[in-house]
């Protein structure tokens, strides 16, 4: 069986070599081969510049002949993969149509997509296990039903299973990076020509005890899963080795404990002087932290903080969930 993954990025897509790191890794689908395509935003989303985006992605598929085509939605690549969807339903109609990522986390963000018929199942919330689950069924010729996580046409209906629970053994997932799924020529790195994507994207941890009602990666729970601190010295470790540009650690907040926050970018700043590395880093500051030994860090890092602004008006941030921090505080 061969499996397509697609992204329409506009950064380097970590989820799409994520999950083909896991699914090549899953021994029970030794037999699966496993293809990427990421297709330019920018292109896709320009009229007059869409179609050759168009072909080359038609070209992949007639190159690969897969058997299932997997999509991965965010906000940004919506209305590019609801077309992709219909020309890809109406040309291969025998292809299996697996769509999954945030903007579809909820049944009620599935429904339209399968509704029309476009795409066959749809992966809510975390896919690394459950993309590997509705894989083996349909390499089976049966249908996801009973999988945690997804929405499907059933009968001629659309059929939500119950959510799925997060994934708590993050360890057990595969590395993209120590696996060999990303080739490092994809960065841009010193001394070297320029690449596909300006940055590499990290995680160090999933989840967030904020509320914040634009967002479906925190619940306000305390319930937080890390990954091993040793994978992160590995991905870290071989990532300053090639001397990337830029690595930005994607975690919703960075460092939600503070003493494991300071620990990891002591190890990126003594692994930085040993290899002589010079790449610079980007973290989602957790506004709880606001310590003398942390910035140090940032600066001996070479750390650069980003800031989403929501809003600075007080009801709007009180409606967003985000009135625990005073406007007050950044001024």
């Amino acid at each position: 069986m061969k499996i397509l993954l697609t992204s329409i990025s506009i950064e380097f897509p970590l989820a799409t070599y994520g999950l083909a790191a896991e699914l090549q890794g899953n021994s029970q689908l030794l037999a699966c081969q496993v293809e990427m395509i990421d297709l330019d935003w920018a292109r896709l989303s320009h009229y007059e510049r869409k179609n050759s985006e168009i072909w080359r992605y038609l070209a992949k598929i007639d190159a690969v002949k897969p058997d299932i085509i997997c999509f991965s939605i965010y906000l940004w690549n919506n209305l590019a993969y609801r077309e992709l969807a219909a020309i890809t339903r109406r040309l291969f109609p025998v292809i299996k149509i697996v769509a999954g990522g945030p903007e579809l986390a909820t049944p009620e963000a599935a429904e339209p997509w399968l509704a029309s018929r476009d795409v066959d199942v749809v992966v809510r919330g975390e896919g690394e296990r459950t993309l590997g689950e509705v894989v083996l069924r349909m390499a089976e010729k049966d249908s996801p039903r009973g999988i945690t996580g997804t929405s499907f046409l059933g009968g001629g209906l659309v059929v939500h299973e119950k959510p799925g629970a997060p994934i708590r053994a993050l360890d057990e997932l595969a590395s993209p990076f120590l696996s060999g799924t990303v080739p490092i020529e994809l960065f841009d790195r010193s001394g070297a020509s320029l690449a596909r994507y300006p940055r590499v994207l990290l995680e160090t941890y999933r989840g967030c005890y904020m509320k914040c009602a634009y967002c479906q990666w925190g619940n306000g729970s305390n319930t937080r899963f890390a990954f091993p601190i040793d994978r992160l010295h590995r991905e870290l470790s071989w990532l300053l080795l090639h001397n990337v540009g830029a690595i930005f650690i994607i975690d919703a907040m960075f460092g939600y404990k503070k003493q494991g926050a300071i620990e990891l970018l002591e190890y990126i700043v003594q692994e930085k002087k040993r290899l002589g590395a010079s790449t610079k880093f980007n973290v989602y500051h957790n506004q709880d932290f606001f310590d003398d030994r942390l910035f140090d860090l940032y600066r001996e890092a070479d750390v650069y903080v980003e800031i989403d602004l929501q809003s600075t008006n007080p009801d709007v941030l009180e409606q967003l969930g985000r009135g625990r921090w005073k406007t007050h505080s950044f001024e």
